[in-house]
């Protein structure tokens, strides 16, 4: 059990995440089955930040790819993607 645990992340953490979206009114929480679990959704002004937020997301992506040159680029991505993976406690790792 100890084991599973540590790759949880406190609830604190994750309360405090959607704190701030709940705030700006990009998702709404409604209680879940038991008192343990609450429902997270996203808004419509949510989805439309997040529309809006993708394409600039890309335009930095491409903007440091270019720096960086595309190779270089593609393993800061894997090793990445292997750190968040081994923090989430997942193992399997692919290329973007």
């Amino acid at each position: 059990m100890i084991s599973i645990a540590k790759d949880v992340p406190p609830a604190w953490t994750v309360s405090r995440n959607l704190a701030g979206l709940l705030d700006l009114g990009f998702i709404v929480c409604r209680p879940g089955p038991d008192a343990r679990v609450k429902l997270v959704s996203c808004t419509a002004k949510g989805h439309k930040a997040f529309a809006q937020a993708l394409p600039l997301w890309k335009k930095a992506q491409d903007w440091v790819e270019r720096r960086m040159g595309s190779a270089a680029f593609a393993r800061t991505v894997v090793h990445a993607k292997r750190i968040a993976q081994k923090v989430a406690g997942t193992h399997s790792v692919t290329a973007r």
